[in-house]
């Protein structure tokens, strides 16, 4: 099982790495994203953690702290 940090800051650099402003988010933070900047956001987790996250846990995932929990159910 991964640690809860770790896939936080994984989300945190990926994050960085897709958005074009400045990303410092928090557990309730809004990704923000649009539909090409979330598909490139998960590209870079999966390749990071080694893991293949579904269509359904981002679709379901509005803040930072709610994806970072399915991607740990994903475990």
């Amino acid at each position: 099982m991964r640690d809860r940090a770790e896939v936080e800051e994984v989300v945190r650099q990926a994050l960085r790495a897709v958005r074009t402003e400045e990303v410092d988010v928090g557990a309730g933070d809004a990704l923000g994203l649009d539909s090409t900047q979330a598909m490139e956001l998960i590209m870079q987790i999966e390749e990071r953690l080694d893991i293949s996250i579904p269509v359904d846990t981002l679709a379901d995932s509005r803040t930072f702290d709610q994806l970072c929990s399915g991607i740990m159910r994903l475990d």
